[in-house]
């Protein structure tokens, strides 16, 4: 009777370790699939950098309007 709960014992170490590695292998797939992401998140930031800048420019050119608005009040 105590060999037959030593074998069971057993069994469940296989298990549990062939579970452990099924874990450590969907964990890898995880962290290779969360690595894409960062990388194309990487991507649009730098594609995205590289545009115009539009509403700095608009900001810019307004506030040029606006000083050469209060400068020409003042003559």
């Amino acid at each position: 009777m105590d060999m037959g709960s030593g074998n069971n014992i057993e069994v469940n170490e296989y298990e549990i370790l062939n579970q452990l590695i099924d874990d450590v292998n969907q964990n890898q797939e995880n962290i290779q699939k969360l690595q894409n992401a960062i990388n194309h998140l990487e991507q649009t930031i730098t594609s995205a950098k590289k545009q115009v800048p539009w509403f700095d420019i608009l900001v810019i050119m307004a506030s040029i309007v606006v000083f050469i608005a209060a400068i020409s009040n003042k003559f």
